[in-house]
């Protein structure tokens, strides 16, 4: 009976050490908002995604599930076509708390997005920004600490990893990168 105490002690140490480095780690999908319709002539800020646009973030949302990944917070830029995009993708991932909207999300540099980023609840372990082109490409490699910036399609997702409990301590060159996802990949 000795050895089977000593199994279960090891045991539930191993599974408090999960528990805890889980709750080091925080993770960050930054997602480009889907193609968007430039045919209408609308202001920047109110352009609709377009047909392509419409098709992807769902199946983009449905590749997510499919990875297991549940997030505790979504944000999104308030501009039309970023909102419907998390929107979908959202459904897909059977999230039903509120999508964020962040008018910095649209205006800001990607220092901005990296301020933003640190202050998030540090209840949050998993979060997705949904924005735009050039910013997300320049805050995906200002976090990876590389020179010049990842280029992310339409609808791309890169997926962050860091070993920190508190956003407010994430800086470059504490994430890397867990995966990337497009939807050509998804064909």
């Amino acid at each position: 009976y000795g050895d089977h105490r000593d199994l279960h002690t090891a045991y539930r140490r191993q599974r408090q050490m999960c528990i805890r480095d889980r709750k080091m780690t925080k993770t960050l999908v930054i997602a480009r908002h889907a193609k968007s319709d430039w045919a209408l002539g609308l202001p920047d800020h109110q352009r609709p995604l377009n047909s392509r646009g419409k098709r992807n973030a769902p199946s983009m949302g449905k590749a997510l599930h499919s990875f297991g990944f549940e997030p505790d917070l979504i944000m999104s830029s308030t501009a039309v076509r970023a909102k419907t995009t998390a929107t979908a993708v959202a459904m897909e991932l059977d999230y039903h708390l509120p999508i964020k909207l962040k008018q910095e999300i649209y205006e800001e540099d990607h220092i901005g997005l990296t301020n933003l980023i640190q202050g998030i609840d540090d209840s949050i372990e998993r979060a997705i920004i949904f924005g735009h082109k050039p910013t997300l490409e320049q805050l995906a490699g200002h976090l990876l600490q590389m020179e010049g910036s990842i280029m992310i399609p339409t609808c791309g997702m890169v997926c962050l990893e860091t070993q920190v409990r508190s956003w407010a301590d994430i800086k470059p060159g504490n994430f890397h990168l867990k995966w990337f996802l497009i939807p050509k990949l998804l064909a």
